[in-house]
Parts: structure tokens; C-alpha cells; sequence
């Protein structure tokens, strides 16, 4: 389903759909709903501005910079 769907016609769109103007049968929307789950958005995990700041430091550049200015200050 990787269509641009603006471009087409409505009756491209429900025929690419597999459905119509009235929308989907009781069986056909608890078959879609069996094989593609509840359509919701998943909650994750937040992630906090400590967490953020703490990953910059992983990046192997970032570790030589702060070598590099750990040597140049104590030189």
C-alpha cells in the first residue's frame, strides 16, 4: 500500500483499499482487525532531557574531543 493516494481517483483509491463509498462489511473490518491488530498508537517509553544530554557522550568523536581537552588542559 506505498501509494500516493492524493493522486488518484476515488474510485483508484477504494479499489486499491478493497473497499467502498460505505465503507468495510462487519466481517471484512474483523478480518482486517484479526490480521492487523487495533488501530491505536503504541506508548513508549519517555525519554528524559538527562538521557538525552548522557547519549551525546557515546559517540566515539565526542570521546576524542574529550580526551583532547583533557590532555591540553593538564599540558
Amino acid at each position: 500500500m506505498d501509494e500516493n493516494y492524493y493522486s488518484l481517483n476515488v474510485k483508484e483509491v477504494l479499489k486499491s483499499l478493497k473497499t467502498s463509498e460505505e465503507g468495510l462489511t462487519k466481517k471484512e473490518a474483523e478480518k482486517r482487525l484479526e490480521k492487523y491488530g487495533i488501530n491505536e498508537i503504541e506508548k513508549r517509553k519517555r525519554i528524559t532531557p538527562l538521557q538525552i544530554f548522557a547519549r551525546q557522550f557515546t559517540s566515539f568523536i565526542v570521546v576524542i574531543l574529550l580526551a583532547a581537552i583533557v590532555i591540553s588542559s593538564l599540558i
